[in-house]
């Protein structure tokens, strides 16, 4: 099986470009034509939050119409730059976004589930994981024991390597996060963006260890100091995204240049 993620679109409802002269729906089309022509064969695409810039109804209909043309079913799960009910209406004839509340979700895709979390707190940078979430998630994943899952959410839940940027990730309810995820050993990662940085890392629980991720954005990607706390420059490219496979019991991470 191969799940495609895709992050931090920024789209905006004019389509003007950035500062940068980057037009961030070209940058969206190339990805999605890149998967059509590079791999028909997918299974599912995620884009993990910041869809949009502004949180406009049309910076969502944008994405919707690019989405549209992908091989194979496409999520989108809210990040801090979005706003949670312009984008619940403007996805809502796919099905999966509940009707009120948090915008957390899970599908079923072939052997895998895939599990979406909403950490975005309106008006803020940073994320956050609340109770309502960590009681929907601890049922889901009671109620999905056998099944082997990935879990999606905006704003990672683990310490990047990357002081300065830290502070700025999933700023309350970490600890209960992987409170919730430690009896379960069906999860086998966790994958985020917000940071416009590709990364990965092996996290270790009760249930044993598994694989922590983030994707590049593709409105930019942000050079991150390894060393100090500079947060760093930003450019246009590489441009790339990720994909997992799922086969044998085992799921691995690639990064993919467009």
């Amino acid at each position: 099986m191969l799940i495609a993620q895709i992050s931090d679109c920024h789209l905006t409802k004019d389509n003007a470009c950035d500062e940068r002269g980057v037009d961030r729906l070209a940058q969206l089309q190339r990805a999605v034509d890149f998967l059509q022509e590079q791999w028909p064969e997918l299974d599912a695409v995620v884009v993990s939050g910041d869809v949009s810039d502004d949180g406009t109804a049309a910076s969502y209909a944008q994405a919707k119409d690019a989405l549209a043309h992908l091989p194979c079913p496409a999520f989108v799960l809210p990040g801090n730059h979005d706003l949670r009910e312009p984008m619940r209406t403007a996805f809502a004839a796919q099905g999966y976004l509940p009707a009120q509340g948090p915008l957390c979700y899970a599908q079923r895709i072939g052997d895998l589930q895939i599990v979406a979390l909403d950490s975005l707190e309106e008006g803020q940078v940073a994320g956050v994981f609340c109770e309502q979430q960590a009681t929907w998630l601890e049922g889901q994943l009671k109620a999905s024991a056998e099944t082997p899952t990935l879990v999606f959410v905006h704003h990672p839940p683990f310490a990047t390597g990357l002081t300065g940027v830290d502070e700025i990730c999933l700023r309350e309810g970490r600890e209960r996060f992987w409170e919730v995820l430690a009896p379960h050993p069906q999860v086998l990662g966790v994958a985020s963006g917000h940071i416009h940085h590709a990364m990965s890392a092996v996290h270790h629980r009760t249930a044993g260890a598994l694989l922590v991720s983030t994707c590049q954005g593709l409105a930019c990607q942000f050079h991150h100091d390894l060393i100090g706390d500079a947060m760093g420059g930003a450019s246009i490219d590489p441009l790339a995204l990720r994909l997992f496979k799922y086969a044998d019991g085992q799921l691995s991470a690639h990064l993919r240049s467009l």
